[in-house]
């Protein structure tokens, strides 16, 4: 990225005045990386309009309101990024020219958004992404689960179910990478959803919580599960859509059948790096799951295994393991 601050103007601008003339624009827009003008605090609309020429990824953090014409002009921008991460409220005047923008738009800093804004950004066709350090309304999120795209929400690490329940309405990609509290009754919301659903904050899902995402239809990444109990790897399993469970696959301690059994069941074929030790009471069981997996499995770094359940892992054709004499052999569970 090339990034301009104040320190890359000469001492006399104050930061809090900075703009850029005609001609600086002209030649920034000719950039074709990432652009983040980090100084900017206000920008008129016809050098913005020049500056839209640009047509990678441009940033504009500095910028704290927008008027009308000035969305206008950067609505124009050619291309495939616009972030405004210091604005902090928007009008339905402002809404209506950045909601044409044909790249995706990015405003992470919103103190507010009322409805009528909120709905009139639905209309943007391309990736859009919400978010700051206000809650949002079920009105607003009503509005925004009209949007057709991709729609990130960064706004809450919990969300109560009729909050849920209105994003549930989107038909898209929907991404809440912030949302970590992941209760049963919020789950159920969201299990009417039919789009794919991102919930990359979640860390440990409980059993309910799972039973109830049965229910969705989409594709459901989970990319931040680091754990899970037998009960919930046995719900999830009957999730009727795609499932992202690489952080399962990380794991150091594959100590349920249920798990063995999700991950087979889910993944075309993988690979357990972190995977040293096969010493749960189940092992064997375990290792019989695995070998029944319909693609490749490795374990490229087990270290120690009973008799029992090194048999039963190498019993698959294409099971790979570490040679028999770098595997300790354990007493039988």
């Amino acid at each position: 990225a090339y990034e301009i601050s104040t320190r890359d103007w000469s001492s006399d601008v104050c930061s809090s005045d900075l703009t850029i003339s005609a001609d600086t624009a002209v030649a920034l827009a000719g950039h074709r990386g990432h652009l983040v003008l980090s100084g900017i605090a206000e920008l008129d609309p016809a050098v913005a309009a020049l500056l839209a020429g640009h047509r990678g990824q441009l940033s504009l953090p500095g910028l704290r309101l927008l008027s009308p014409p000035l969305a206008a002009a950067l609505s124009g921008h050619r291309g495939d990024v616009l972030v405004l991460g210091g604005i902090r409220s928007l009008s339905v005047d402002v809404a209506m020219p950045l909601a044409a923008h044909q790249g995706s738009l990015l405003l992470t800093g919103l103190d507010e958004c009322d409805p009528a804004a909120a709905a009139v950004l639905s209309s943007h066709r391309s990736p859009m992404a919400i978010g700051g350090p206000a809650a949002i309304s079920v009105e607003v999120a009503a509005a925004l689960a009209n949007h057709q795209g991709v729609l990130t929400l960064a706004t809450r690490s919990e969300l109560a179910p009729n909050l849920a329940a209105a994003l549930a309405m989107h038909r898209g990609t929907l991404m809440l990478p912030d949302l970590a509290a992941f209760t049963p009754e919020t789950a159920m919301a969201f299990a009417s959803h039919r789009g794919m659903l991102c919930l990359a904050g979640v860390t440990v899902l409980d059993a309910n919580a799972a039973e109830a995402l049965v229910g969705h239809e989409g594709s459901l990444i989970l990319s931040g599960l680091r754990s899970i109990s037998p009960a919930a790897a046995r719900a999830l399993s009957m999730h009727r859509g795609s499932l992202d469970l690489f952080p399962l696959t990380q794991t150091t301690r594959l100590d349920s059948v249920e798990l063995a059994d999700l991950l087979r069941r889910r993944l075309a074929s993988m690979t357990l790096p972190n995977v040293s030790i096969l010493d749960a009471p189940d092992s064997v069981a375990i290792a019989r799951s695995l070998a029944s997996s319909a693609g490749f499995v490795a374990l490229p770094n087990l270290r120690a295994a009973s008799p029992l359940a090194l048999a039963a892992l190498r019993s698959k054709a294409d099971m790979v393991l570490p040679p028999d004499d770098a595997i300790e052999l354990l007493p039988e569970p």
